[in-house]
């Protein structure tokens, strides 16, 4: 899965009046290989000018580290030769982490961490403006799974512009941006200076707080090119949480008035190979849309990662919102699968086994399945964290589930039936299908699939007056609640999915 995110200098970003494409001063800035070469070439070590094989760089490029070995502050129990350590230069070959062209440029520490990254000395129009920028990944992780950083390092990358066009890592004259931090995507970084003179050196650089297994970053399609004027910096816009409004006490018996006309915000019937509604990471299994359905599945073999999808459709902040979708469970295993509805966003954030899960994506709605049984796989329906709706033992049939919010009331329904109703302040703003967590013992999975996935907002409400019914309500229907209580809660038995 590959998605961008824009992180500029100080927050700013920069144009320019120039018209058309400029010319890219930088030598190979796309880290291909030259005329005649079938690899990098090997580089000297800055400190001690021996030739090494563990230093290859793209031509054009020079590297830089720091190689002070000090136990940090927050660690004084450490090795200290884990720390500030020299990191391997090589070539990415034609992989998912080659923006564009047949390589990018790959620098990396094995459990270390390093200070340090590459810089090029360019030639210049004497005294211009200057714009830098080039893409980065980041692959920080204590597991093997080269699609997802798990227990990361605290990796953070910069850029800067040297306007005097030295060649010192530490030197002041260097503009550095701010260190940002974002893994398992491609990060734009950009800046800006004025030359001093006919020359400037541009740098690249990462640095990490804790020595995992993994401190990966790639680079690629970088460029400095003349601007015909002075940058404009335009604040990038920093968003805003949407406000909640004030709780008000909820009358004893109230029946929250239903809509009478919905409006489709978005609806995907996946009956395209590619949805436009919906993102998915593969992890180590299968996605498939076919015959109208998205289908969440195991590989052939056993696997640390399930697939996980998740919506991209917009979500309203106001009024009262309805959620409808089929759904369908298949070949049920003790790792469970889900369906969440969240009150927080979601875009396919992964957690190891254990840990937290992805903050707020399950709390409204939470659909599981799981094997209870030795091949008998049932699961439940929760709404705001308590039992709304029991599946039959070996169900593997599409059950239809619609989820309204009236104004503070959520309202479920299977299969056109009303089964529970709760009271929550709280708005969905995700819904995803599969499961997030990064099991350390490799396994299979409950497999799932989703239909006609719809989203829905009021544009017309019916008055009701005050009816005495209770507005909690949470009674499994179809079939009935086989356990209740403390049984229940032992039924589920040991859940590595959550």
């Amino acid at each position: 899965m590959l998605t961008s995110w824009s992180g500029r200098a100080e927050g700013s970003s920069y144009r320019t009046s120039a018209e058309g494409p400029a010319e890219n001063l930088l030598q190979n800035g796309g880290f291909e290989l030259l005329e005649g070469e079938t690899e990098y070439a090997v580089r000297k070590d800055p400190y001690s000018g021996d030739w090494a094989t563990q230093l290859r760089l793209a031509r054009g490029w020079e590297l830089w580290y720091y190689n002070v070995h000090a136990c940090p502050p927050y660690d004084s129990g450490c090795n200290p030769l884990s720390y500030n350590r020299r990191p391997e230069y090589k070539r990415e070959p034609q992989t998912g982490r080659v923006r564009s062209g047949q390589s990018a440029q790959k620098y990396f520490t094995t459990y270390g961490t390093h200070l340090g990254g590459m810089y090029q000395v360019v030639e210049v129009p004497a005294d211009a403006w200057l714009r830098f920028s080039i893409w980065a990944w980041v692959w920080s992780s204590q597991k093997d799974v080269p699609a997802h950083s798990f227990l990361p390092g605290d990796y953070d990358i910069s850029i800067g512009i040297d306007p005097t066009g030295g060649v010192a890592w530490d030197a002041p004259e260097i503009q550095w941006t701010e260190p940002i931090t974002r893994y398992d995507q491609w990060v734009y970084l950009e800046t800006a200076a004025r030359a001093e003179g006919d020359r400037v050196s541009v740098w690249l650089r990462s640095a990490q707080r804790w020595p995992v297994k993994h401190n990966d970053s790639y680079w690629d399609d970088a460029e400095l090119v003349a601007l015909s004027a002075a940058p404009t910096a335009t604040p990038t816009p920093i968003p805003t949480p949407t406000p909640y409004p004030t709780p008000q006490p909820t009358p004893s018996g109230y029946q929250p008035p239903a809509c009478w006309r919905w409006q489709t915000l978005w609806l995907e019937p996946f009956d395209q190979a590619a949805p436009s509604g919906w993102a998915w990471d593969a992890g180590e299994g299968r996605v498939a849309v076919d015959a109208g359905e998205l289908y969440l599945a195991n590989a052939s073999a056993y696997q640390e990662a399930f697939p996980v999808a998740w919506s991209t459709g917009g979500w309203p902040a106001t009024g009262d919102v309805r959620i409808a979708l089929r759904f369908a469970f298949r070949n049920p295993t003790g790792y469970g699968s889900t369906i969440g509805v969240g009150s927080h966003p979601y875009a396919g954030e992964r957690t190891l086994a254990a840990a937290p899960g992805p903050y707020g994506v399950e709390d409204i709605l939470r659909v599981h399945h799981w094997m209870s049984s030795p091949g008998v796989g049932e699961y439940r329906i929760d709404l705001l964290g308590r039992a709304a709706w029991w599946g039959a033992p070996g169900d593997a049939s599409w059950h239809r589930l619609t989820l309204e919010l009236r104004r503070t009331t959520y309202v479920l329904s299977v299969d056109g039936m009303e089964v529970a109703r709760a009271e929550s302040y709280w708005r969905p703003r995700s819904l995803f299908a599969g499961n997030p967590v990064i099991v350390w013992n490799k396994g299979r999975w409950t497999e799932v699939a989703l239909d006609e996935v719809r989203i829905e907002e009021c544009r017309g409400v019916i008055c009701a007056p005050l009816i005495l019914r209770d507005h909690v309500v949470a009674i499994p229907t179809i079939p009935a609640l086989p356990l209740s209580g403390d049984a229940a809660s032992a039924a589920l038995g040991p859940r590595p999915s959550r």
